[in-house]
């Protein structure tokens, strides 16, 4: 009892100091000194001391591996002065400097929330989720994943087969492609619950999952395998290996990512781009393309591009593509489009920068807490639909931390109805 109130004294210190560093830091930035002198090694030992805090929160810890994959890229931009892709525009140290302390930020607020521990009792999310519906609405939702299926193979053309190159195949099938791919996952993951056989409903899952995946393999679209992987993750891996074993799953999902990125590309597999896909003077990988936006968003800041007005606007945006499409939506409503449509990119749009846009220094740290406290209270409540929207959040992780913010709302809400139509009884 003395030992836990002890540690439990220490994270609290630990954390409080952690927020308050982040005050001088935040100067040093202003002022124009090199602070990732100091932010880099704390923010690579946080995201260490979250593997041991987060060891029975699994799916939390794999989305604070992935989130620390962009962070490492800062490393060859601050130590070996390479820049971060192929545009110049916004290639500015003091820009990449604030990118730093963004993340730093949201870690001290992520780490504030694991002072309490997670999951104690060693729960298994899957296992917290249940949706108790009819026989009839059962059958019902099998027939709508089969059609929905259906219509998601239909979509786009096979670039490993196409005329015209694989890459130009990919770039016809994301302007061809709707977000129905992206849907059927979460589609996927509630019909796991809808049915009631376990031996079907697995059998049923596995078979749906591998044809999604070569699905997504055969149209170049691998940050769609990323969420089809958590899904797979959760209802068969989770809490069943230790924390070491899923630190190994990772970064074998990292490396498929990497040879399905090769294919789209049409390159051969090569273990010195692993990083970037070689011969430039300058990084050229995803993950260096999204913090180049949250560069050019500093710049647009920076320059009066991107207005206090703007801002507010993009909270509106925020809650309206929680139920409107956002392609319905003008781009000044929405982030990361109010960049990528004005700046050149190479796409995507990191979260700690929508989150900083919308809601400053202070809001980034709270979004940290307020993520890793509702995962933290999700297991202390095991109310279904709670654990539900939680799995949500984890499964599509690498969906909003890189590309669309707003699938935070905009699933959650649609998983709600879902839920409610489907329960025989509601009990949220």
């Amino acid at each position: 009892m003395y030992y836990s109130l002890c540690a439990s004294k220490t994270r609290s210190t630990l954390a409080i100091t952690l927020l308050l560093l982040a005050f001088p830091l935040g100067i040093f930035i202003e002022g124009g000194y090199p602070t990732h002198y100091i932010i880099v090694p704390l923010v690579i030992l946080m995201q260490i001391y979250l593997l041991q805090r987060l060891r029975n929160a699994q799916l939390l810890l794999i989305t604070t591996l992935y989130i620390q994959i962009y962070f490492l890229y800062l490393i060859p931009y601050f130590y070996c002065g390479i820049e971060l892709s192929q545009y110049s525009e916004y290639q500015n140290p003091i820009y990449f400097e604030k990118i730093a302390f963004l993340f730093y930020i949201f870690y001290a607020g992520l780490v504030y929330s694991t002072r309490k521990a997670f999951n104690p009792n060693r729960k298994k999310l899957a296992n917290l989720i249940t949706i108790s519906t009819t026989p009839f609405k059962q059958f019902l939702y099998i027939i709508f994943l089969l059609i929905s299926l259906l219509l998601v193979l239909r979509q786009g053309q096979n670039v490993l087969t196409a005329n015209g190159g694989t890459y130009n195949a990919y770039l016809e099938n994301l302007d061809n492609v709707n977000g129905l791919p992206l849907f059927y996952i979460l589609f996927l993951m509630i019909g796991y619950y809808v049915i009631g056989n376990w031996k079907y409903k697995t059998v049923l899952l596995a078979i749906l999952s591998f044809i999604l995946i070569i699905f997504c393999i055969t149209r170049g679209f691998r940050m769609i395998l990323a969420p089809i992987g958590l899904l797979l993750f959760m209802v068969f891996f989770d809490m069943r290996i230790r924390t070491r074993t899923v630190i190994i799953l990772f970064g074998i999902g990292f490396l498929l990512l990497i040879l399905v990125n090769n294919i789209k590309m049409n390159l051969t597999f090569n273990i010195d781009y692993i990083f970037s896909e070689g011969g430039h003077d300058y990084i050229v990988a995803h993950h260096a393309d999204n913090l180049y936006v949250a560069a050019a968003g500093m710049g647009m800041l920076d320059h009066g591009d991107i207005t206090f007005f703007d801002r507010i606007l993009l909270n509106i945006g925020l809650l309206l593509e929680a139920i409107i499409p956002p392609g319905m939506l003008p781009d000044i409503l929405k982030y990361p489009h109010i960049i990528t449509h004005t700046v050149s990119t190479g796409g995507g749009g990191p979260f700690i920068m929508g989150a900083y846009l919308m809601w400053g220094y202070a809001g980034l740290y709270i979004f940290g807490y307020l993520l890793g406290e509702f995962v933290r209270m999700t297991y202390l409540a095991q109310k279904p639909l709670m654990a539900m929207l939680c799995a949500i959040i984890m499964i599509f992780a690498p969906r909003w931390v890189s590309y669309d913010f707003h699938i935070i709302l905009r699933f959650s809400c649609f998983a709600i109805i879902l839920y409610i139509m489907l329960c025989r009884q509601k009990k949220y």
